[in-house]
């Protein structure tokens, strides 16, 4: 697409993100450069709106870990504050993208992948991405890493579906070989 100014943009992306989109639409519609526009249309009264800027985020914001790491807490709260289960898978994904410090623990958005892990309820997913970002901000405390390894040992592995099961396994294993220095692309 042309240079357009950010409203007319702005505008542009949302009625894209309105329509039921394909990877070709995801290619062409939009690039890193529209991180911000996509940001904003997380928060999109309409469902679709908000599904599709998340599900392209993670393509075009692919490997974007300074963009990221700099809206980090703008995605937790998106994470935290959307109905959708969609919505929230991929934002949750976008954040293991980001390293997370010890300085930046945030005990609600630990809360929130505690609760998503144990809630059996919830798509496999989802879970499956709570249990890592449980992991990567609960490894700098010993208390909260002791927390979340007994809500690990709490899940019946006979229970649970493959990737919940998998992330749990790798989980329980980096607690117990390296203390907690897991990377993202172990996970």
């Amino acid at each position: 697409m042309g240079r357009q100014d950010e409203g007319t943009r702005f505008m542009t992306l949302r009625q894209l993100m309105a329509q039921r989109m394909g990877m070709s639409d995801v290619r062409r519609c939009a690039t890193a450069d529209d991180a911000a526009l996509l940001l904003r249309l997380l928060y999109d009264d309409e469902k679709r709106v908000g599904d599709n800027a998340a599900w392209v985020m993670t393509h075009v914001l692919r490997g974007e870990a300074a963009w990221l790491e700099a809206h980090r807490d703008q995605l937790m709260e998106c994470a935290m504050q959307t109905t959708s289960l969609t919505q929230r898978r991929l934002v949750m994904t976008l954040l293991l993208e980001c390293p997370i410090e010890k300085e930046q623990l945030r005990s609600d958005f630990i809360d929130l992948c505690l609760a998503l892990m144990a809630d059996g309820e919830q798509p496999a997913g989802l879970r499956s991405v709570a249990i890592k970002l449980a992991y990567r901000q609960c490894r700098h405390y010993p208390e909260l890493l002791g927390e979340l390894r007994d809500g690990l040992l709490m899940l019946d592995p006979s229970e649970l579906l493959p990737a919940v099961r998998c992330s749990r396994q790798k989980v329980l294993k980096a607690m117990s070989t390296d203390g907690g220095g897991m990377v993202r692309s172990e996970l």
